[in-house]
């Protein structure tokens, strides 16, 4: 199993609205008109809630299961860069973006090479 997505509770409001909200971080809430929209602000909500989290040096929560009627929202390419980064330089970190066949570097550069970027990785900024 790969962690880079955290599950999401979507819920359609009066008006037709779609209000996203995460079970692992009760800070955030996301409200769009379509349900693309919603998923797209949900991403880059979360990303940022786990960015800061990372940058503060502040726990990040471990993903809950995604079970029925939730909504696996995926971190941005950025931000999984930013875990591995962290996870490469604090070896005590619990928290893995991978699945147990690749190590952190493993996975970044498969990660990488499937998406076709090219990055230049600054690790102290991290």
């Amino acid at each position: 199993m790969i962690v880079g997505a955290y599950p999401a509770v979507f819920t359609i409001e009066l008006g037709g609205f779609v209000d996203i909200t995460f079970p692992d971080f009760p800070d955030i809430n996301v409200t769009a008109t379509f349900e693309e929209e919603a998923r797209k602000k949900a991403s880059m909500c979360l990303s940022k809630m786990v960015t800061t989290l990372l940058k503060s040096g502040k726990d990040i929560p471990i993903p809950s299961p995604c079970d029925y009627g939730r909504v696996l929202i995926y971190l941005s390419l950025e931000t999984m860069i930013h875990l591995i980064l962290f996870n490469i330089v604090n070896k005590d970190s619990k928290w893995t973006v991978t699945d147990y066949k690749l190590s952190n570097i493993e996975y970044l550069v498969e990660l990488l090479d499937e998406r076709g970027y090219q990055f230049v990785l600054d690790a102290r900024k991290y």
